[in-house]
């Protein structure tokens, strides 16, 4: 209950974008009708044309001086959703990927594909040891720690990452067992009433 009271605690009355997010899944599936000359460009397309954001709760407005890049989704989606869209905690060196709540809407569709597209290619993302992790985030905290060194102004507001993710204590969403977390400092323990016990990344 209180995961799920932090996931509307922003934005209470948000109906949710259930039926934008069947329409754009089905096009997305479909694909384009006729043979573009640039295919990512075109799911970029896409998803401009369905990604907005709430002004009933109060968006944020994007920093003057923010990095903009549109294929890894440096834009104002990314900057100006005030709603919480992914509940996620730390691990032991950085966002925990692995276990976390995403609710279903167009931003989190859009999110999780420009985490994809990072592993397009020759991305060094594919050989990162954090694997999906970085591309998280890049996302996620990356093109909000530049704005913020860019402009005191900003860092002054800023809390280092974007609002539309709602970042918990790791021992808020999963623990680990003791034998992992006795050998590992950065891991808390497994008590009985957590939310979850975690045993990824172990390898003992």
């Amino acid at each position: 209950e209180d995961l799920l009271g932090i996931a509307q605690s922003r934005c209470p009355k948000d109906p949710g974008d259930g039926e934008r997010l069947n329409e754009l899944v089905r096009k997305w599936k479909a694909g384009p009708q006729q043979a573009p000359d640039d295919l990512l460009e075109w799911y970029d397309n896409l998803l401009d044309s369905y990604v907005s954001w709430d002004d009933s709760c109060e968006s944020l407005a994007t920093p003057a001086d923010a990095p903009s890049n549109r294929t890894l989704g440096w834009a104002d989606w990314l900057f100006k959703e005030r709603r919480v869209q992914l509940v996620a905690s730390e691990d032991g060196l950085m966002l925990n990927t692995g276990v976390m709540l995403a609710r279903a809407s167009v931003w989190s569709w859009a999110f999780f594909q420009k985490v994809r597209w990072m592993t397009f290619g020759r991305s060094p993302v594919t050989q990162h040891p954090w694997w999906e992790q970085t591309a998280m985030v890049y996302l996620l905290q990356f093109p909000f720690v530049l704005a913020a060194a860019s402009d005191p102004a900003v860092a002054a507001k800023s809390q280092g990452y974007a609002t539309a993710w709602s970042a918990l204590g790791q021992k808020t969403i999963n623990g680990y067992p003791p034998l992992v977390s006795s050998a590992l400092l950065t891991h808390t323990t497994f008590e009985p009433g957590d939310f979850i016990v975690s045993f990824s990344g172990c390898k003992i």
